[in-house]
């Protein structure tokens, strides 16, 4: 086989901001810990389930908040 493709190492979590890294856990967490609640702990008290979704709403208000507000006309989006 002459030239297999390789894929680059994806960029470390340590260097990323730590803000987006909780908003990232949040967003994520929030559903799966709604999930999980209602699958075992069905006595769960009303303030803990709120406290989970406006842990994902705040999550996902934050990063839609801190995607890039103009596109660069010239980028397709393409990356060699």
């Amino acid at each position: 086989m002459p030239d297999e493709f390789v894929p680059e190492e994806p960029p470390s979590l340590a260097g990323a901001d730590p803000m987006t890294v909780l908003a990232w856990l949040g967003a994520v967490g929030g559903p799966v810990a709604l999930v999980m609640s209602a699958m075992f702990w069905r006595s769960a008290p009303l303030l803990a389930i709120l406290a989970m979704v406006a842990a994902f709403a705040a999550s996902v208000v934050f990063l839609i908040m801190k995607l890039p507000g103009e596109k660069d006309e010239h980028d397709d989006g393409a990356r060699i």
